[in-house]
Order: structure tokens, then C-alpha cells, then sequence
């Protein structure tokens, strides 16, 4: 696509996003606070943030490449990897030029599945990786260095996610898939840690919880695409 293309595309989708909140907003549905005509154009200025990550050029100093360790985490955190890329010499500067060239989408996925062998959904995948990283902080802690991310995956796999996944009752496991039900038991016991008793409840416990108290109330996922099961290690 074209600039005008992409361009034309962006201010139709902030129309048809204004009017949408509009009507929520006639509807009452909408807190008074959230303006439409304020909120659909951040679409557009969020297109042009990630448009400029992906694509735009910038000048770094070769002797200092943490600016350019952050440029490709910031394109990490979107969920791309960089394959290729354009570098050059900033007119005689001393400072290079860096440009991708090649994008590749799915990074969390990749990267999740290299770990663990999990297969799973690109929101998904970033969210576990995230409990991954904890868990390497917690280890490296307790062995007084940085553990391979490899062994680190391994070992999250058995003693945290299958562990946990196994602790939800058998009748309702299948209701979700595995990636899915793990940040669902996450979050229920964030929601209910501390609730009355000061007690944090433990990732086993609100397993056992998540999946008597709500997923029997809940009808099958339908699974659509990918699987998203944990492959055999």
C-alpha cells in the first residue's frame, strides 16, 4: 500500500471508531470522561508510532549500542523481530545509520515455543514469556548468577505451568486452551490475593478455585487455527 492508502484507510477507521463511541455514548454506555471525537484520533497517532518503529531510520553512535538495543526491544514488545536491516555511515559522522529491512512478525510465539515448546498466541505467548523472565530473576537470585534461558524455560515448564495446569480440575480443564487457562489462573490469583485475610493465595490453590468457582459456569472455547498445547519435551 501506498502512504495515501495506508492514510485513507487510518482516517476511515477513526470515523467509524468516533461514531461507534458516539453511539455508546448516546446509549449511556459510555463514562462521561471519554470523549469519541478525542479518543478515535489516537488511533491514527498510535498507526504513525508504530508505523515510525517498524520502518524509520535512526543515527546511533557505533561506540554506545544500547540506543540500539532499545530500538529492537521497543520492536520485541510489539511482538516483531528484526530478520534484516539496512546500516550505513551518517555522512562521515562516526555514527551509523540503522533502517529494518526485513520484519518478522509472531516474536513472542517464536521465541516462546524455541523455550518451552509451547505453542501459543502472539498476546499469549508474551504474557508467559513474562512469567518466564520472573522466574529466571527468582532463580538467578537464589543461585547467585543468571541461569541459562533454556534450563530456565525447562524447569518454568515443569514446575510452574504443568504443575498448575494440572491443578485444575479435570472436567473443566478442557474448556480453555492451556496458554489461555495458565493467564486466567494468573489473574484470578492476583484478583484474589488479600481479599479479607491477608493471605496470598497460592498459584495451586487459585487453580483449584479458578476452575471449580468459574470455569464450570463457563462453555467450551472454541479452538480455531493454531493449537496452542505444550508439545512433548
Amino acid at each position: 500500500m501506498t502512504a495515501g492508502q495506508r492514510q485513507t484507510d487510518i482516517d476511515v477507521a477513526i470515523v467509524n471508531v468516533a461514531g461507534g463511541l458516539a453511539d455508546l455514548a448516546a446509549a449511556g454506555e459510555l463514562p462521561d470522561s471519554v470523549d469519541p471525537f478525542e479518543v478515535a484520533p489516537q488511533i491514527g497517532t498510535a498507526y504513525a508510532d508504530i508505523w515510525e518503529e517498524l520502518h524509520g531510520s535512526s543515527t546511533y553512535d557505533p561506540v554506545d549500542p544500547a540506543a540500539l538495543e532499545n530500538r529492537l526491544d521497543r520492536l520485541h514488545d510489539l511482538g516483531f523481530g528484526v530478520s534484516e536491516a539496512v546500516i550505513t555511515d551518517a555522512s562521515g559522522s562516526g555514527s551509523f545509520v540503522f533502517r529494518p529491512s526485513t520484519i518478522v512478525g509472531g516474536y513472542h510465539r517464536r521465541e516462546l515455543v524455541e523455550l518451552t515448546g509451547i505453542v501459543a498466541r502472539e498476546h499469549q505467548a508474551h504474557r508467559l514469556l513474562d512469567g518466564i523472565s520472573r522466574f529466571r530473576a527468582e532463580l538467578g537470585a537464589d543461585a547467585d548468577g543468571r541461569l541459562p534461558l533454556r534450563e530456565v524455560g525447562h524447569r518454568w515448564l515443569t514446575e510452574w505451568y504443568d504443575s498448575v495446569l494440572s491443578a485444575v480440575p479435570s472436567d473443566v480443564a478442557g474448556k480453555l486452551e492451556r496458554p489461555q487457562l495458565y493467564i486466567e489462573v494468573l489473574d484470578h490469583q492476583a484478583l484474589h490475593t488479600g481479599n479479607g485475610d491477608n493471605r496470598q493465595l497460592s498459584l495451586i490453590e487459585a487453580a483449584q478455585q479458578y476452575g471449580k468457582d468459574v470455569l464450570t459456569q463457563r462453555p467450551h472455547e472454541r479452538v480455531s487455527g493454531t493449537s496452542t498445547t505444550a508439545e512433548p519435551r
